[in-house]
């Protein structure tokens, strides 16, 4: 079972065996056909739309997607988060302090911030391109950039330093 978050509210989704989701208990069906660059047109309750796919931040978990040409944010937790949430290790408390490691294996495709820079918690280290879509790696504390371990064009892997802070 995942947790959805979207304007529209809170809902829990359950993933299928076909394509299609349980949303607050309810069956809904979907037929999709990827038209490739993070588009997709999907038919859902007789209603057709477009999806584009404009980005994910992995940190947070949220999706950035427009949907017949409107923005939306969608936030999918698994049950691992809901029960992590529960017990008050929520995604802040997993972050390691200290450094930024890559969530995944993907390209380095910018890196806004020099060492020395000052940065808020939340302001973006790294963006990093995988399967396609850029994720958009952010600072879990106030903190300075004490070394950049990566440089643009470089593959990593998952687990990898990719920006110490002190």
């Amino acid at each position: 079972m995942l947790e959805m978050t979207t304007a529209l509210g809170i809902r829990k989704v359950e993933p299928t065996a076909s394509f299609a989701a349980v949303v607050d208990g309810v069956s809904i069906d979907a037929l999709g056909v990827d038209r490739g660059d993070r588009h997709w047109h999907v038919l859902l309750d007789n209603r057709s739309l477009s999806v584009h796919l404009v980005g994910f931040d992995a940190e947070s978990g949220v999706y950035s997607v427009k949907v017949n040409g409107k923005p939306m944010e969608i936030r999918v937790r698994t049950e691992t988060d809901l029960l992590l949430e529960k017990m008050g290790f929520g995604a802040d408390t997993r972050k390691k302090a200290g450094s930024l490691k890559a969530p995944m294996p993907g390209l380095v495709v910018r890196i806004p911030v020099s060492v020395g820079d000052t940065v808020e918690k939340g302001d973006a280290l790294v963006v990093l391109e995988a399967m396609k879509m850029e994720n958009m790696l952010k600072a879990a504390e106030k903190g300075v950039v004490e070394s950049i371990e990566v440089a643009v064009g470089t593959a990593v892997e998952k687990g990898q330093v990719l920006v110490k802070m002190r």
